[in-house]
């Protein structure tokens, strides 16, 4: 009980604590409203933090904050440093950017429902280096900007709209954009040189509409602003066919939008680009080397037998090529 009225006690005023904010499990940690509570080192939490007052995280390094799953009712950034997740984090109520990202490692950063995000640009943003997703929950029909980057210079946000069934979101931000998604070698021309992953909490039910966002140094050769669109990786190919192409909004950074994505199997990965993200179109054409029509259903036998047709190189050796013997002539089928 003496540990519980300590920390009540403090955080009545605004107060700094300049080493490390360790909450012990079974604490309670309450910050009133409109009080701060500064920290400049690590933040390690095993409850929930209470209160409607604000923890700010104002280090001059780096600062690993590890809620371990728990909550902090709002949350401040103002170290250009950065912070980093240590664990599993969920923000109720705010986040604001004032300075500095926030690194998320291979944890989730949760956002609640009505949490409110605000202060962030191109140098004050989500970093999503590894495995962890910036998340929403409950997402429906209020458009959200996911403010994600993959490392610390990019800054490609995604905007998502649930006009389907609401559901908890998450986004990260890929290095590059991958043959196979999230397999295979980089496209290295014609593409914006990241792509993202977006999940579901349930599967099924989503109806959504994608803005993609990317500045100018983004492009790789060869890149088409006046004719691009975003495809979706569908564990086969990518997915957009040349009519879900249009020119890019804005003059930098430039956005595109794409409306009624209800698939976000395979991992979810979407890419902009055009034509090496268009979906592939598979042929299998015949060329039948024979002569004119000779009547009675059949067609004149005068180029193989005078010897017009090869039977050997090159046809039977060309790449793609593959010999098929039908008695007539060479038989070649492409």
């Amino acid at each position: 009980m003496k540990r519980n009225f300590l920390l009540l006690l403090a955080a009545v005023f605004s107060v700094g604590s300049y080493a490390q904010l360790n909450i012990q499990s079974g604490a309670t940690f309450f910050i009133q409203s409109g009080a701060t509570v500064t920290v400049q080192g690590d933040v390690t939490s095993n409850a929930d933090i209470q209160g409607t007052g604000v923890l700010l995280l104002k280090g001059t390094s780096l600062q690993t904050v590890n809620m371990n799953g728990f909550s902090i009712p709002n949350v401040q950034v103002d170290n250009t440093s950065n912070v980093a997740l240590g664990g599993i984090a969920t923000i109720n109520t705010s986040l604001v950017f004032t300075n500095g990202k926030i690194q998320l490692n291979t944890f989730d950063l949760n956002l609640a429902a009505a949490t409110a995000v605000s202060g962030f640009d191109n140098t004050k943003y989500v970093i999503t280096n590894n495995t962890g997703r910036l998340v929403r929950n409950s997402l429906g029909a209020s458009p959200f900007v996911f403010p994600v980057g993959f490392d610390a210079t990019t800054y490609n946000p995604l905007t998502v709209t649930q006009n389907g069934t609401v559901d908890n979101l998450g986004v990260r931000c890929l290095s590059g954009v991958l043959q196979n998604g999230t397999t295979g070698s980089a496209f290295v021309k014609e593409v914006v040189n990241a792509s993202w992953a977006v999940t579901e909490a349930v599967n099924g039910g989503s109806n959504l509409a994608l803005t993609s966002s990317w500045t100018g140094g983004d492009e790789l050769p060869g890149f088409n602003r006046a004719k691009t669109g975003i495809s979706y990786y569908d564990g086969v190919g990518w997915d957009m066919t040349n009519t879900q192409t249009a020119a890019a909004a804005g003059a930098g950074p430039y956005t595109i939008t794409r409306n009624a994505v209800s698939n976000l199997a395979n991992g979810g990965i979407f890419a902009v680009g055009q034509r090496p993200v268009l979906t592939t179109l598979l042929v299998a054409p015949k060329t039948y080397l024979h002569g004119s029509y000779a009547g009675a259903g059949l067609m004149s036998d005068g180029l193989r037998s005078a010897g017009l047709i090869p039977t050997t190189e090159p046809y039977t050796g060309m790449t793609n090529f593959s010999h098929i013997a039908t008695g007539r002539g060479g038989g070649e089928t492409i």
